[in-house]
């Protein structure tokens, strides 16, 4: 498999990427969160520098808000 970002060979891990990344302002949003062309392969190393690359994600929904999805 290919890294849709840089083209390379995935070696190890990879993991499927939301382009645009799901927000506080945007998680209810499925034009953003189920829509399938803003999704993109990317290794595990390319996901989690792309993420957490000094941002802060906190990031907890309303109680009222989750879903078990499971």
């Amino acid at each position: 498999m290919r890294s849709d970002m840089s083209g390379s060979l995935i070696k190890g891990k990879s993991i499927v990427d939301h382009i645009i990344p799901i927000t506080p302002m945007n998680y209810l949003d499925s034009s953003i969160t189920l829509n399938l062309d803003n999704l993109q392969l990317l290794s595990l190393e390319e996901h989690n520098q792309k993420t957490f690359n000094g941002k802060d994600l906190s990031f907890e929904p309303p109680k009222e808000r989750r879903v078990n999805l499971f």
